[in-house]
């Protein structure tokens, strides 16, 4: 815990230009919305990702349920190509 901090602003401010080559690794998208409820629409910065979750947890998800963030990144590394949208809530 004493090791976590905020997550940096620029890294949504500064534009990131990737060739077309690294655009064809899959992504997978997992929005901790905190306790806000389900289905809310996606946020700007999962636009064109498939693979997209959405976790009951805050931003801290590794530390409030690392056993949830293990099995979905274990989920998304193991299928191929990409996934439907699915929802987890957190332990």
């Amino acid at each position: 815990m004493p090791r976590l901090t905020p997550h940096p602003v620029r890294t949504f401010r500064e534009p990131l230009r990737l060739s077309a080559r690294v655009l064809q690794v899959p992504r997978t998208y997992i929005n901790c919305i905190g306790d806000r409820p389900l289905g809310q629409p996606r946020t700007i910065q999962a636009d064109g990702i498939e693979d997209y979750h959405k976790a009951s947890t805050g931003h801290e998800a590794m530390v409030t349920a690392p056993q949830d963030v293990v099995a979905l990144l274990r989920k998304s590394a193991e299928t191929p190509g990409p996934q439907s949208r699915s929802e987890w809530a957190a332990a």
